[in-house]
């Protein structure tokens, strides 16, 4: 066991207790709508007292849109945000530093009305029972603004970082990977392998 994960270390400009940092899976504690229950604050808040320096919550959508599953995390309504103030206070509580893993699933989402899911490109997929349709423009631009807007919202409510889900078939990824980007333009795969996007989300 290496004792420099037990020791004080600093990000940027945070300090963090220790080294060690609880990963985000979902808990599927979430109520219907997406705002934290008193079951997902009680889960996050026992998480934090095993000592670990950072806690990262689960796969949280920034938009109804991007939801991929049911109870999942949500931190699009203005609704939701006491509860995730709540949620930050009682990680904090413990000494760790709360950071939010912001989320959208792309094709993986859940079909909205039309049973219409937006990806990277418009194909269609075995496992998909829904319109796959390739985001525009615009709807790009609209995404990318609730990102922003989602990463505010979880600065205004307390956690100290953000980290963006780019994995296991998010929408970062769709553009990521050749087989969901079949796009032309400058959000292509061919064009520095379809990572604009996610460039443009960080930036």
């Amino acid at each position: 066991m290496n004792p420099s994960l037990f020791t004080p270390t600093t990000l940027q400009n945070r300090e963090l207790k220790n080294c060690v940092i609880a990963a985000p899976p979902p808990s599927l504690l979430a109520a219907a709508d997406g705002r934290a229950t008193s079951e997902l604050l009680d889960y996050y808040q026992n998480l934090a007292s095993t000592g670990v320096g950072m806690l990262i919550v689960e796969a949280t959508a920034v938009s109804a849109e991007g939801r991929a599953w049911p109870n999942q995390t949500a931190i699009f309504d203005h609704d939701s945000l006491n509860g995730f103030s709540r949620l930050t206070e009682k990680i904090r509580l413990h000494g760790a530093l709360p950071v939010i893993q912001l989320y959208h699933g792309g094709m993986n989402s859940i079909p909205g009305p039309g049973h219409t899911v937006y990806s990277a490109s418009s194909m269609r997929h075995s496992k998909i029972n829904a319109v796959i349709a390739e985001m525009k423009p615009d709807k790009i631009d609209k995404t990318i603004s609730d990102y922003v807007q989602a990463a505010k919202s979880a600065w205004n409510t307390g956690f100290s970082g953000i980290h963006l889900q780019a994995a296991e078939g998010s929408l970062p990824h769709q553009f990521l990977s050749p087989i969901t980007n079949l796009r032309r333009d400058d959000y292509c795969f061919a064009e520095n392998s379809g990572a604009l996007f996610l460039q443009e989300l960080i930036t």
